[in-house]
């Protein structure tokens, strides 16, 4: 098959520092591309763009958080609403409106307090309601792998498999809240400047807590599956995801 367009290899945290006439022709020729459409059984289908990750603030973290309503204020309708795959884990958090959210062509519908957790490798599109707002929390596999053990890793690997669990998570009022809090540590601490030990022990146990309490309001997931066995399913899906793609 022919290689998927690209955006610039940069994350969604690249776009809102541009700045420059040359960054800003780059969004522009990124969105002409995602514009071309093939077709395909006589269907027009938008081309799948890879978004790596590469947060120029903080490269050596491997998390970040931002807001949703800060992708459509700088322009980027037409980048995030079109299909784009994932090199990263990212949990998308609405905390008002209401919409839809595409993860591999299942279209899913939101509200306040609706959470998708969607893996790396999978292809999402938003589609844009620019009164919604929300969250995004990203990380790499490597942020996971470095700053958990084992067992937590494969913990939380496991919750984006939507095999095991579920891509949406519907929250109470209660439980939002709570959450909302955890978001603005994690968004408190990758702020500072320090890039201390302590500042990211700090921004691993933020991040941590709320994949334990997601694990927790997740229906459906399976907390009875070894670490052997998560690690091995993981594997299994790495190599479809590399070979078969």
């Amino acid at each position: 098959p022919a290689p998927s367009p690209a955006f610039h290899p940069r994350g969604y945290s690249s776009y809102l520092s541009f700045s420059t006439t040359d960054d800003l022709c780059g969004i522009e020729h990124d969105r002409s591309t995602l514009r071309a459409s093939t077709k395909i059984g006589g269907k027009k289908k938008a081309p799948v763009a890879d978004v790596r990750f590469k947060d120029m603030r903080r490269p050596q973290l491997g998390v970040e958080v931002l807001a949703y309503e800060s992708l459509l204020e700088r322009g980027l309708h037409d980048t995030i609403g079109n299909p784009h795959r994932l090199d990263f884990y990212q949990i998308v958090f609405f905390t008002d409106g209401k919409g839809s959210h595409v993860v591999d062509e299942e279209r899913m519908s939101y509200s306040r307090g609706t959470l998708f957790l969607v893996g790396k490798g999978r292809v999402q599109r938003f589609v844009v309601e620019p009164r919604s707002r929300g969250h995004l929390l990203v990380f790499t596999p490597e942020f996971v792998l470095r700053f958990f053990s084992a067992t937590e890793s494969a913990r939380a690997f496991a919750l984006f498999d939507e095999q095991l669990g579920t891509l949406r998570i519907q929250l109470g009022e209660s439980d939002l809240h709570s959450l909302e809090l955890l978001f603005a540590q994690v968004k408190e601490e990758y702020d500072l400047q320090e890039g201390t030990e302590q500042q990211q022990a700090l921004l691993r146990a933020a991040v941590q807590f709320i994949l334990l309490k997601l694990k927790r309001l997740a229906p459906g997931t399976a907390p009875t599956a070894s670490v052997e066995e998560l690690h091995g399913m993981r594997q299994f899906k790495h190599l479809l995801e590399t070979h078969w793609r």
